[in-house]
C-alpha cells in the first residue's frame, strides 16, 4: 500500500466518550498529530479514477496540489504520502516535497475507507490498557513512532494483547494491520 491521501483531522472531543493520557490534550494531539486516522478524501474529488488501493499513484500529485492549496477546509488536512513495509525493511527517502513524519501502525485503506483507523492513536495515544499507552514514550513530535522495529514491537504486543479478547478493534474485523511509513508535505507554495 503506497501513494497519497488527504487526511482531515477531526476534533472527535463532543462525540468521544474517552480523551487522550496524560500528557496529552485534545489540543495538543490536533495540532501535531500526523499520521492515518481521520477523515480520507476520496481520490473522486481530484477529478482521476479510483485507485482499489485507496491511494493516489504520485503521476497524481499535481492535481492533489492543485485542488488541495486551492480548497477552504484545506487548513484542517494533512497531505501524506504512505509507504507499507514489511517488519525488516528501510524507510525509502521522502518523495520531492514530503519529510518523514513517523511510522504509523493502521488497517489497510482501499476505495471504501471513510476515516483511517491508526492504532497508534486510538490504542496508545487514547488508549485503556497500560500495555498500549506505554508505548506513548516512544512517540515522536508528532505521536507517531519514531522506526518500524518499535512500530513491530507495538503491533505485537497488540495482537498478543488482542488475543485475550480485550476490547480493541480486531484484524479478523478489519483486515491486517499494517505498519505505515508515512511522510507530509511540508510547503503549500
Amino acid at each position: 500500500m503506497t501513494g497519497l491521501i488527504i487526511v482531515k483531522r477531526v476534533d472527535w472531543r463532543k462525540r468521544a466518550p474517552r480523551a487522550p493520557i496524560a500528557p496529552f490534550t485534545w489540543d495538543s494531539v490536533l495540532s501535531t498529530y500526523a499520521g492515518i486516522d481521520g477523515e480520507l478524501w476520496p481520490t473522486e474529488l481530484f477529478g482521476v479514477s479510483e485507485s482499489p488501493s485507496g491511494l493516489l499513484s504520485g503521476e497524481h500529485l499535481q492535481d492533489v496540489l492543485n485542488w488541495w492549496r486551492t480548497t477552504p477546509d484545506s487548513a484542517r488536512c494533512d497531505l501524506l504520502w504512505c509507504d507499507s513495509i514489511p517488519p525488516q525493511a528501510q524507510e525509502q527517502p521522502s518523495p520531492d516535497g514530503f519529510e518523514f513524519v513517523g511510522v504509523d501502525v493502521g488497517f489497510e485503506i482501499d476505495e471504501y475507507t471513510v476515516y483511517g483507523y491508526s492504532a497508534v492513536y486510538q490504542d496508545v495515544v487514547f488508549g485503556q490498557f497500560k500495555e498500549l499507552t506505554s508505548f506513548a514514550r516512544f512517540l515522536n513530535q508528532h505521536l507517531l513512532f519514531p522506526d518500524a522495529e518499535t512500530a513491530e514491537r507495538f503491533l505485537r504486543v497488540r495482537r498478543n494483547l488482542s488475543d485475550t479478547n480485550v476490547d480493541l478493534e480486531r484484524e479478523s474485523d478489519l483486515g491486517e494491520l499494517l505498519t505505515l511509513v508515512v511522510y507530509r508535505f511540508s510547503t503549500r507554495g
